[in-house]
């Protein structure tokens, strides 16, 4: 399977700049390592869960095969 992603600008004066990207970072072509992705997860989870949520659904995550009921992952989602 292909995978890639494009983006389009439009510019003030009316042109329209197009790039492709076959390789994006963390792409299987371009992977980002475990520390670097932990970052990139922790950016997007402090715009919605304290510290101590967002520790605790990542450390949920990291051992997803023990937890035994579901509802504790989502109420890990929501910041409960």
């Amino acid at each position: 399977m292909e995978t890639w992603v494009q983006a389009r600008a439009g510019l003030k004066d009316g042109r329209v700049v197009t790039e492709r990207c076959d390789a994006y970072r963390g792409s299987a072509r371009s992977p980002i390592t475990p520390d670097v992705h932990l970052v990139k997860v922790k950016d997007c989870l402090r715009r919605r869960l304290s510290d101590a949520a967002m520790d605790r659904l990542i450390d949920m995550v990291q051992r997803l095969d023990d937890v035994k009921d579901a509802r504790e992952l989502t109420k890990a989602l929501s910041g409960q």
